[in-house]
């Protein structure tokens, strides 16, 4: 038979007692009635101590009570993962601040930093400050600071957003330190890797894209230097139409960029490129060197001559159908 260990119903403790299985039960009554029955909501929990069970059932009455507030009525789902949550929350509290480029950032990044790791399988009960510290200790280990800021800054906001709707009983996420890197010691192997890190692009490799672009030998060794000359986006690139170059003060106006969004700002319906403001928002210009005159003007000509229709007056459109380039494209053929 269970024992009955203590009524508190008066100040929202609950009443609770312990079962043959050696478990506490606590049942907690809401102060607002379940709109399906017309009674007082009662919500029963069950936990391996007295005060883990209290515990329990307090935070989904909380819960429960904010939602009817909100003008819900929402079924806890205890089996709902952290990943689950962190969707809703995405869809809910960022979506509709960010552009539809920046959503697809976010989503991407968080398709391979975020949602492929074990952190976002677990349920709300299983998450701690330790678990969150093993998943920052994984992500750090394997992708750069930068990469890793938005995954780990997400999971706190998310945590917060789960902290206030009682869902959570602390912000696990912001409890954990990140370790540091010492800048001033000597790490004998960090240099030693630093060493053997193969660099993007050579001297000699820079200098071989400007021979094969002197000798005409495909169409992109003159994107790659054009690039590392100005500095540009390659979306910035792709979307540069001759109205942008300025030959008599050698300038290049950037207006727009091209980038990624999915198909109705819904991550259900693919992707498709779209021309938009660039990322600072603002127009700005670069002057032309020597050498990215040069390259201006080989591009100009080699448009003129390969490319049958620009309709948007690209300045080196593909030279198929007349679009604009894609980043892909560019990144497989350099």
């Amino acid at each position: 038979m269970a024992k009955k260990i203590d009524g508190r119903k008066e100040n929202g403790e609950g009443n609770v007692r312990k079962l043959p299985s050696g478990k506490y039960e606590c049942v907690i009554q809401s102060k607002y009635l379940n709109p399906k029955t017309g009674k007082p909501k009662r919500i029963k929990r069950i936990g391996d101590t007295e005060s883990a069970a209290r515990d329990k059932a307090k935070m989904d009455v909380a819960a429960w009570e904010k939602e009817i507030e909100r003008g819900k009525d929402v079924k806890i789902n205890k089996a709902k993962t952290f990943g689950e949550y962190m969707s809703e929350f995405i869809e809910q509290e960022v979506k509709p601040n960010l552009t539809g480029s920046g959503y697809h950032s976010y989503i991407s990044n968080l398709n391979r930093n975020f949602y492929p790791f074990p952190i976002a399988k677990y349920q709300l009960h299983m998450l701690n400050a330790v678990e969150f510290e093993k998943y920052y200790d994984t992500i750090l280990g394997l992708k750069s600071k930068k990469t890793c800021s938005l995954p780990m800054q997400l999971c706190k906001r998310c945590c917060k957003w789960l902290v206030n709707r009682s869902l959570l009983k602390e912000n696990y996420a912001e409890q954990v330190s990140v370790k540091r890197e010492i800048s001033d010691e000597y790490n004998r192997k960090r240099e030693e890797d630093i060493k053997k890190r193969k660099k993007i692009f050579t001297p000699e490799d820079i200098q071989k894209f400007y021979y094969a672009y002197k000798n005409n030998m495909g169409q992109y060794p003159v994107v790659v230097l054009f690039l590392l000359e100005t500095g540009l986006r390659a979306g910035e690139f792709a979307a540069l139409r001759n109205d942008n170059i300025d030959l008599e003060n050698n300038k290049i106006y950037i207006v727009e960029t091209r980038s990624l969004r999915f198909k109705g700002n819904d991550k259900n319906k693919g992707i498709e490129y779209y021309t938009k403001v660039p990322k600072n928002k603002e127009t700005r210009f670069i002057m032309m060197s020597d050498l990215c005159r040069e390259c201006v003007l080989y591009m100009m000509e080699q448009t003129r001559l390969k490319c049958k229709n620009n309709p948007d007056n690209l300045l080196y459109p593909t030279f198929i159908n007349g679009k604009r380039r894609s980043n892909s494209s560019m990144e497989h053929s350099c």
